[in-house]
């Protein structure tokens, strides 16, 4: 009998908790559904265990929350004597059950759990695990995935999500821990005393709001200047049914931010997401009841439109064989003459707000920026700031901005001009959450300058150790007032960036699968890369870099342009980054599209799409 079948009937004989019983029974039968779900025991991956939630060892259970715990647990009483974490959770389907139950399991193994009694977004378990000097910590998320997925992320006691060194040995203790073990789970750690279970209260959420507000970057050394300009900045916020509202909210209160509009039928947390089914902020169709409340708000349901280029609005679906066409990055304002009155930015945070998502009124019409956008105009902007003193900031030598290797390479013409050290890292904060412990490890932590990814991912200042969309919401509402004091937005503010440093155009598209036989194909591809490159498919490669784990394929071409591949670490999807550099703005888009249709004719050749 082949493994997966034989791992299905050892679940079929055991006493499961009744839904998980009820849809083990459902799928009898189903070779296709049999295999995916337990063909597999999910590992770490870029950001901790995540998948859909249902029964078998490939899926996010119970169960095998218990299994990865009780082997943490393990890996915790082997080094600390009284070990104890923080845990927290997001507004999704039953992460509230899974964070209770895991603290059971923590207490039934000797490890002691201050548990978040509300959804909590990801920075702040960081913070709480750095600020109360604990042991590690937990957070139960699936970002900004659909709400049939859930996740187990893993923190250690310098708050740092795991590092893959930490995470094999964690799955070397998963892989002798059983599945269904016999016994008293109490028993499951002999000799470990009963670890207690704690609530943690509002003082958290407290420090974690004043140490953020003592970060705030003010661009001039008058406070009260900058207060006043962002009194008169607009604000449409949502926080897509998450947990970021009360802290987004706050922060931007702190700093002085007065006109909020808040969009009614995301402000509640609901692991529905009734109005979004893909509360992701990269996409611009997210901003869809975002941009109704912003045109509501003067009058008139429906005044925003959002206009997608082929896709219906959907962009990237989670569907065998898909890519998704690329969508327009604006929304048109319609009844012109009341475009005063509109917010200047919308910003949307995800479900556990470890991400930012921008769109800025420019000329009529609200432009969405992608996370490489965002990231290009705050580190211009916190170079700028600190080169000018403000308040005590210096830019020393020897300062470094962090950032993975699949985002702008514009921002290393901006470090360059400012004397600031760039650092690539692996995809993943985890990876710059190292290099940031590695600068502290050397007495040199205050040289940690910026950190950012693509996918909407940024950090300033030493308070935390993942990215913070919160952070971020207050440093874009900063740098728009910036702006806006000046007549400019931050349009304006990424054409002057662009004219200082050259044009650049970045695209990406996924290809992405719903089972797991798709992963297969990933590694086919990547296999293929590693060998002979792209210069078979008549591209003019002038150096290339293959990287096996994580596993990354990036070329330089001779046209001041760059692709980069590499599988999801979370999902089982492939993804394709395309920059290119131009002397004018259309210049590097069309180059980019170019590169981008190329692609997507590759891996159809391939065999990736139909």
């Amino acid at each position: 009998m082949e493994k997966h079948l034989q791992e299905y009937a050892r679940w079929q004989a055991q006493h499961l908790p009744e839904e998980l019983a009820a849809e083990l029974a459902a799928i009898r039968g189903d070779e296709s559904e049999i295999y995916d779900r337990f063909c597999r025991t999910m590992h770490f991956g870029t950001s901790g265990l995540r998948g859909r939630m249902g029964v078998g060892t490939n899926r996010i259970n119970a169960i095998m929350l218990g299994k990865v715990t009780r082997a943490i647990s393990r890996y915790l009483t082997a080094r600390y004597e009284a070990p104890a974490m923080v845990i927290g959770h997001d507004t999704r389907h039953n992460s509230r059950e899974y964070a209770v139950g895991i603290a059971k399991v923590f207490a039934q193994c000797g490890v002691s759990s201050c548990l978040f009694a509300e959804p909590t977004p990801v920075p702040v378990v960081s913070f709480a695990v750095r600020h109360l000097r604990l042991n590690g910590g937990i957070m139960i998320t699936a970002s900004h995935n659909t709400k049939e997925y859930n996740g187990y992320k893993v923190y250690d006691h310098y708050g740092n999500q795991i590092d893959d060194c930490k995470a094999a040995l964690i799955e070397q203790y998963m892989e002798a821990e059983p599945t269904f073990p016999k016994g008293a789970e109490k028993d499951l750690t002999a000799g470990a005393k009963t670890g207690t279970i704690s609530f943690l209260g509002e003082d958290i959420k407290e420090a974690y709001l004043a140490a953020l507000q003592r970060e705030t970057l003010w661009w001039t050394d008058d406070p009260a200047h900058c207060r006043e300009a962002l009194g008169e900045l607009r604000v449409c916020y949502t926080p897509l049914n998450g947990c970021g509202r009360d802290y987004v909210l706050t922060a931007l209160d702190n700093i002085g931010v007065r006109q909020i509009l808040r969009v009614a039928r995301q402000d509640a947390p609901n692991g529905d997401f009734p109005t979004c089914p893909s509360p992701n902020p990269e996409y611009p169709e997210t901003f869809a009841e975002a941009l109704r409340t912003a045109g509501g708000s003067i009058g008139g349901e429906g005044l925003m439109q959002l206009a997608s280029a082929g896709d219906g609005g959907q962009g990237e679906q989670q569907c065998e064989n898909h890519v998704p066409h690329q969508t327009a990055q604006t929304a048109s304002v319609q009844g012109g003459q009341a475009a005063g009155a509109l917010p200047d930015l919308l910003l949307a945070t995800d479900p556990d707000s470890d991400r930012l998502g921008v769109m800025v009124l420019h000329a009529g019409r609200y432009q969405h920026l992608s996370g490489n956008e965002v990231g290009e105009i705050l580190f211009d902007y916190v170079c700028r700031v600190h080169a000018a003193g403000i308040r005590g900031r210096q830019l020393g030598d020897g300062q470094v901005m962090m950032k993975s290797i699949v985002s702008s390479p514009l921002t290393e013409d901006i470090a360059k001009h400012y004397g600031v050290r760039i650092k690539n890292v692996f995809t993943g904060f985890k990876n710059i959450a190292a290099a940031i412990e590695q600068l502290g490890q050397s007495g040199e932590r205050e040289r940690f300058l910026f950190g950012f990814e693509e996918s909407l991912g940024y950090l300033y200042g030493d308070y935390t150790r993942d990215k913070d969309g919160i952070m971020a919401a207050q440093l874009i509402c900063l740098a728009a007032a910036e702006a806006r004091a000046q007549g400019l937005t931050l349009v304006d503010r990424l054409q002057s960036i662009y004219e200082t440093y050259g044009y650049l155009a970045g695209k990406s598209f996924s290809v992405y699968y719903q089972d797991e036989k798709g992963r297969g194909k990933m590694q086919r591809i990547m296999e293929r890369l590693f060998a002979d490159g792209l210069k078979p498919d008549g591209f003019r490669v002038k150096k290339e870099l293959c990287y096996r784990k994580p596993p990354l394929y990036c070329a330089d071409l001779a046209d001041q342009a760059r692709i980069i591949v590499r599988p999801s670490g979370t999902e089982p999807k492939l993804k394709t980054y395309i920059f290119c550099r131009g002397e004018a703005a259309q210049e590097a888009q069309d180059a980019a599209a170019e590169i981008a249709q190329r692609m997507q004719n590759k891996w159809k050749d391939e065999g990736l799409y139909e």
